[in-house]
C-alpha cells in the first residue's frame, strides 16, 4: 500500500478549489516472491475525491482525501481496505479489482449498510481486521463522534442483507480520545491488544472479553506509538531440548514421564529458580533451584498424569535471572481397554501440533476397533481442502502429517469420522 501524489485542478472539482493542488491517492499492489506485480488497484479508478468526509478540506494546496491505513486479506481471498478519511471499509475483488461493498459510519458518503444497534458507526478508524468467527474489528478513533471518544469495536456483518451489529466494544473508563494512529488485535487467548495511538495516558492495553484489563503499558511523552503487536518471545541465554514435549496418548489410570534437557549457552552460571504452568496434570518432578554451570547442561523430568478424558495443551515456563524459557506441553487421554463396556471404544482425536503451524503440522488420533476411518481438512467456509485418511484401519494409535504449503494462511478445521465417533478441531496456518 503506497501513497500516490498527483497534481489535480481542484477548481474543477469543488468551488474555490486550488488550480494546482497536490492530491494524495493510494496504489495497492500484490507482489509475487520475485517482486513481480501480479495485482494492482488504484484509488483514482474507483473513488471520487469528494468521497472524503466533511472535515477534509478539499480547497487546500495538498489534500489527503482518502488516507488508507490497513489491508486485510478476507476469508474469501478478497481485500478489506480501511480508508480513514472516508470513514469507510471497502471490500475489493482480488481478481477483477471491482468494489464488492462499501461499509462506513454516519458521515461516510457511500455506506451501503444499516447499523442495527450502533447508529453512528465508526469514524477515522485504523487497523481493520477480520476475525476467525467472521466478525470485523477496528480501532475507532472517533474524530467525528460527538463528543469525541476512541474505542475498539467488533462488528457482525451480514454481507448479503447489508446489516451490521455491534457485538463488542471497549472504551477506557474514564473515556479517552486518541485523534490519530492506533490498532486493535484479537489474540489467540481471545483477549484484545489495543494500541491507543496518540493517547498519552496509556499506550497499550490488553483487555479480556469481559472488559477487564490484564496488562497496560505507558510510554514517555517523547514517544509515539502507531501500532502494537504481541509475539511469543524466547531467550537463547538458555534453551531446552526438545523445545516441546508431546506425551501422546496416556490412559486415565497411568502417567508418563519425559526428560527435558536445559542447556546453558552463556559463559556464566545460571540458576533456574521458578517454574509455572497452569494445568496440574503436568508436573516438573525436579527440585528447584537448578544451577547450571557455564556452557553446561542438565536434565529435568516432566510428568503427565491425566485427570479427565480430553486433549491437553499447556505451557511450561522455566524462569532464571529475569529470563523465561517456554516449553509447550501436549497430551491426550484414552480409556483403558479393561474399563470399557461393549458400547464404548477407544476413539480420540488430539489437538494438532504445532499449532499455529507453518507449513506442516501433525495430527494424532486413536481407533478403538477395526472400522472405516476418514480424516478430512476443511476451510473456514466448510469447503474440503484435503483428505488425509480415507480407508479401513485396525485398532491403534496413528499420526499423520498435513502440509499446508499450497494453501493460504487462516483458520482450518480437521474432522475425524470412525465407528460412529466424530470429532472436529480447529487449527491455524500462519505463513
Amino acid at each position: 500500500l503506497s501513497y500516490d501524489y498527483e497534481k489535480v485542478r481542484m477548481d474543477t472539482v469543488v468551488s474555490g478549489g486550488n488550480s494546482n493542488a497536490t492530491v494524495i491517492g493510494i496504489i495497492l499492489q500484490e507482489l509475487d516472491e520475485n517482486k513481480n506485480v501480479v495485482f494492482q488497484w488504484r484509488s483514482w479508478d474507483h473513488y471520487k475525491i469528494t468521497d472524503a468526509t466533511y472535515d477534509i478540506n478539499l480547497r487546500e494546496s495538498t489534500i489527503d482525501y482518502i488516507h488508507s491505513n490497513s489491508i486485510e486479506i478476507d476469508y474469501d481471498g478478497n481485500i478489506l481496505l480501511s480508508n480513514r478519511h472516508f470513514d469507510e471499509i471497502t471490500k475489493i475483488d482480488r481478481q477483477t479489482g471491482d468494489i464488492i461493498w462499501r461499509l462506513g459510519g454516519k458521515y461516510c458518503e457511500n455506506n451501503q449498510f444499516t447499523f442495527l444497534n450502533d447508529p453512528d458507526g465508526f469514524s477515522h478508524q485504523h487497523d481493520v481486521r477480520r476475525l476467525p468467527n467472521g466478525n470485523i474489528t477496528l480501532f475507532d478513533n472517533g474524530n467525528l463522534h460527538i463528543p469525541q471518544f476512541s474505542r475498539v469495536a467488533e462488528y457482525q456483518v451480514d454481507e448479503i442483507n447489508k446489516f451490521v451489529s455491534l457485538v463488542w466494544e471497549y472504551k477506557n473508563d474514564p473515556q479517552t480520545y486518541s485523534s490519530a494512529m492506533g490498532s486493535a488485535r484479537r489474540l489467540f487467548n481471545y483477549n484484545t491488544l489495543i494500541c491507543w495511538g496518540g493517547l498519552r495516558t496509556v499506550s497499550i492495553s490488553e483487555v479480556q472479553p469481559d472488559g477487564r484489563v490484564s496488562f497496560y503499558l505507558t510510554m514517555p511523552d517523547t514517544l509515539i506509538n502507531y501500532r502494537a503487536f504481541k509475539f511469543p518471545w524466547k531467550t537463547n541465554l538458555f534453551v531446552t531440548n526438545p523445545d516441546s514435549l508431546d506425551f501422546g496418548f496416556v490412559s486415565l489410570k497411568d502417567s508418563s514421564i519425559q526428560v527435558l534437557s536445559i542447556i546453558n549457552n552463556s559463559d556464566k552460571e545460571i540458576e533456574i529458580n521458578g517454574v509455572l504452568n497452569r494445568d496440574s496434570a503436568f508436573t516438573m518432578l525436579s527440585t528447584l533451584p537448578i544451577v547450571i554451570g557455564a556452557f553446561g547442561d542438565t536434565t529435568v523430568h516432566i510428568q503427565f498424569k491425566p485427570n479427565a478424558l480430553k486433549s491437553y495443551s499447556d505451557d511450561l515456563y522455566l524462569k532464571g535471572q529475569r529470563i523465561t524459557q517456554i516449553v509447550h506441553l501436549s497430551a491426550a487421554t484414552v480409556v483403558n481397554v479393561e474399563d470399557r463396556d461393549d458400547n464404548k471404544f477407544n476413539f480420540s482425536l488430539a489437538q494438532n501440533y504445532p499449532n499455529p503451524f507453518n507449513p506442516a503440522t501433525n495430527i494424532k488420533f486413536q481407533i478403538g476397533k477395526f472400522d472405516f476411518v476418514s480424516l478430512i481438512i476443511y476451510d473456514i467456509l466448510g469447503r474440503e481442502v484435503a483428505t488425509l485418511v480415507n480407508e479401513e484401519k485396525p485398532v491403534g494409535n496413528y499420526e499423520v502429517k498435513f502440509d499446508g504449503s499450497g494453501i493460504a494462511s487462516g483458520i482450518y478445521f480437521y474432522k475425524l469420522l470412525a465407528g460412529g465417533y466424530t470429532s472436529v478441531k480447529k487449527m491455524i496456518l500462519l505463513k
